[in-house]
């Protein structure tokens, strides 16, 4: 050390006092030529403890194993001619603590030659203990996670059992429903059969009948009934048993019923504006039936001697959820005065009474270039 001057030393002191981490420089036999505060806290000790002592004696004292560590570090720099470092842990009166060292060989300070070593000394405690801490949290956190995993594991495969036992349950009510809907169908298929075999003996027995009166009864209990049959007709065929498209119904209605009555459209023009809507069977059925009264009075009535004209049927959605139906002609028109709550004739009088007492709806007749029903209804809910 006494090759060193005490210029030099004092320049490593003033340098290092402002240093954070702990410094300490030895010169080429370990005896220690500088030491900080910072490096002197962790162990207790003062500069005067350290200053002019062999590291390696005052290493055994700390710690033996200390000393070899640090001889292989010293030993790496000389080899090597450039820094190196290692980490140290270093038993003090706090606890272990970790220090990262980082050496170099320093030949040269304000134009003199020295040969010694310049140590720097970051404490890493909190760093090792933040990582000890990390560690044992994943540690922890793989169990639970590992735990967490066979639990959903589990619950998995009770799910999957559950899953397959729904699709079992699921596969067997469609079974069912499959069966209900060819038995519902087969049901709506025999209706209409049996109400044709109906119509096929009113047919025979009106055959017998002589006077137009009665020919003209059993051709209006016969339209009403096919209107029955056309509807289970219809259900038979549809995809969806619960509702009914009423603008095929409609439309397979009124000429079912000009075929009875056999006009030709060449003769009564019809023209019909039916919105797509699909009515349940309550409610197509009531249409059905007022259409069918309506419809056969006009081409009873409304066009004598052969007249020619129109007849026009509409069926749109009205405000307030309502639907609105009209049955208008071009043809002679009803008397004035005509009161459609006392009508002659039964079937105008099933008509009114359908509107007003069923579907709790309005009808209202207007007498102007020929006839027209207008009715305002709605849909009759499912008891």
């Amino acid at each position: 050390m006494k090759d060193i001057s005490i210029q030099t030393v004092k320049f490593f002191e003033s340098v290092l006092s402002v240093s954070v981490d702990g410094i300490l420089i030895v010169d080429e036999s370990q005896d220690v030529i500088v030491v900080n505060d910072a490096f002197c806290a962790p162990f207790g000790c003062v500069h005067g403890d350290l200053l002019e002592t062999n590291l390696y004696v005052w290493l055994q004292r700390v710690d033996a194993s200390l000393v070899q560590r640090w001889g292989r570090l010293i030993s790496e720099v000389y080899l090597k001619g450039r820094c190196s470092n290692v980490e140290i842990a270093i038993p003090t009166k706090t606890g272990v603590e970790y220090f990262n060292v980082t050496a170099s060989l320093l030949k040269q300070v304000q134009e003199q030659t020295v040969n010694v070593i310049i140590s720097i000394w970051h404490n890493i405690t909190a760093l090792k203990q933040t990582e000890a801490a990390l560690r044992q949290e994943r540690d922890t956190l793989e169990v639970r996670v590992a735990r967490r995993t066979a639990e959903l594991a589990k619950a998995n495969e009770s799910l999957m059992i559950e899953i397959a036992q729904r699709k079992e349950m699921e596969k067997q009510i469609t079974r069912s429903l499959d069966e209900k809907v060819e038995l519902l169908k087969e049901v709506h298929h025999r209706v209409k059969n049996n109400m044709q075999i109906i119509c096929s003996l009113l047919m025979l027995q009106s055959s017998y009948i002589e006077d137009d009166k009665y020919k003209d009864m059993f051709r209006d209990s016969l339209n009403r009934i096919r209107s029955m049959a056309l509807l289970h007709e219809k259900l038979c065929q549809s995809p969806d048993l619960a509702n009914i498209n009423i603008q095929a119904y409609i439309l397979g209605l009124t000429n079912t019923i000009f075929s009875a009555y056999k006009v030709s459209n060449s003769v009564i023009t019809l023209e019909l504006d039916v919105d797509d809507i699909p009515f349940n069977i309550d409610t197509a059925m009531s249409c059905g039936l007022i259409l069918t009264e309506l419809i056969s009075n006009s081409l009873r009535h409304a066009f004598p001697d052969n007249r020619q004209g129109t007849l026009k049927i509409a069926l749109h959605r009205h405000v307030n959820g309502n639907f609105k139906l009209t049955v208008k002609d071009d043809g002679i028109g009803i008397p004035q005065g005509f009161d459609i709550r006392e009508p002659n004739s039964l079937g105008l009088h099933l008509a009114v009474s359908m509107v007003e007492n069923k579907f709790n709806g309005q009808i209202e007749l207007k007498n102007n270039d020929g006839t027209e029903f207008c009715i305002i209804f709605k849909e009759i809910l499912p008891q």
